[in-house]
Parts: structure tokens; C-alpha cells; sequence
């Protein structure tokens, strides 16, 4: 990959390289089946059924993540599930799957760049250090747990089980920004906007969370 230099720095940060040797890296980012995806707002960087088994880490700008939920007069109707950030991986749980079709669809939220390492090669890598073997299992095993620990509040009873679980789910270091209107939120959520708002009261009542327009913080 070109200017693979300029990613070395961001790598070396990412939970999933911590500990991994510098070579192993520089061999990553400097393999030809490295490829770094550059897509401006709205355009489709994984289309939903994409079959490539690939991991995908964002290195600049910002990813949304869609699913196809049904159609309408013929045009695909989608919901927004997640945002990708720099650091956000993609595609790890469909490397060593037998099925690996994308179950979403990312776009680009303005200009983003999509480091992707392919099965052959991430596989080379982890045969060479059993860090980052570690490191990725680590990760699968906390994605696991987390999204266990949700499974009960996915189907809350109540409107704001369903807006907490929306928060945690997507937030990052403990805060969040809305990346869609109250409107769209309740859509995504399949409950009714004016819920959605007392939601948003309930849990700041409770101190749950602190909120200020699209900003969000949990407490």
C-alpha cells in the first residue's frame, strides 16, 4: 500500500496492534493485498452481501452503517445502526466465516479512508505474531460478551430501554453525537417520536445521562 508510513503511528495505537512487533505492521501495510479505500459523502464502501472476507479499520473521517429494512414504491428503504470513527474495525467477525456476505451496508459521512487487509494476508500475520492472534480474539470475545449483555435490552419493553441500549451501543468513551435527527432515531427504533423525547427525560431524570441538543453523555 502507498504512503503506508502514514498509517504506522495509528496502527501501533489500535488495541488490536498493542504489543504487536513493528515489523509485523510494516509487513501488514506494506503487502500489495493491502488496500486503502478513500470515499466521499454518501458513497458506498461496502455494499450489503458483499462477500470479500476483509477487516477493515477507518483510518480518517467517519463511516455510517445502514441496513436494508424493506422497500417503498421500489426504492430500498435503509436504517441507520451505527457510525464508524477512526479506529472503528469492520468486517472482523466475517473473516473466518463460511457465509461472510455483508449484513449492512457503509457509507462514507464526508471524505473517509478505509484501511483493508484481506483473509491471506491478516492470516500471515497472525502466524507471525501470536500477539495480534490474541488481540483479535480478545476483541471477538469483548463484542461477544457486550452484545450478550444486550440481547435483554434489545427487546425492551420500554421506549427507553430501547433509547439507553441505542446510547451504549454507539457510544464511544462514554459520550455520543446523534448522528441523526430525534425523528430518524425513533424510526431506526420503531417508536414514536414524541416517545423518543420522554426517553431522553426519563434517563436524565435518572441521571443516566446528560444530554445537550445532539450531544450525549452517559453517567
Amino acid at each position: 500500500m502507498k504512503n503506508a508510513k502514514e498509517y504506522m503511528e495509528l496502527l501501533q495505537k489500535h488495541p488490536l496492534f498493542d504489543g504487536v512487533d513493528r515489523s509485523v505492521i510494516e509487513y501488514m501495510l506494506g503487502s500489495d493485498e493491502c488496500v486503502l479505500c478513500e470515499a466521499d459523502d454518501g458513497e458506498v464502501v461496502v455494499s450489503q452481501g458483499d462477500s470479500r472476507r476483509r477487516l477493515g479499520i477507518v483510518a480518517l473521517g467517519k463511516a455510517c452503517v445502514h441496513r436494508q429494512t424493506d422497500s417503498h414504491l421500489g426504492e430500498p428503504k435503509y436504517m441507520l445502526v451505527n457510525t464508524l470513527t477512526v479506529g472503528s474495525l469492520l468486517g472482523a467477525a466475517n473473516i473466518f466465516v463460511d457465509e461472510p456476505a455483508a449484513v449492512t451496508e457503509i457509507r462514507a459521512k464526508k471524505k473517509c479512508r478505509i484501511i483493508f487487509f484481506p483473509q491471506t494476508l491478516f492470516v500471515a500475520a497472525m502466524r507471525m505474531s501470536f500477539t495480534l492472534s490474541e488481540n483479535y480474539m480478545k476483541y471477538l470475545a469483548t463484542r461477544i460478551r457486550f452484545l450478550a449483555g444486550r440481547i435483554g435490552s434489545l427487546g425492551g419493553k420500554t421506549v427507553t430501554d430501547k433509547v439507553m441500549n441505542y446510547i451504549v451501543e454507539n457510544a464511544e468513551n462514554g459520550r455520543l453525537i446523534l448522528p441523526q435527527s430525534i425523528g430518524l432515531l425513533a424510526e431506526t427504533l420503531s417508536v414514536g417520536r414524541a416517545s423518543v423525547y420522554r426517553a431522553f427525560d426519563t434517563l436524565e431524570y435518572e441521571n443516566r445521562i446528560a444530554r445537550d441538543g445532539r450531544y450525549i453523555k452517559l453517567l
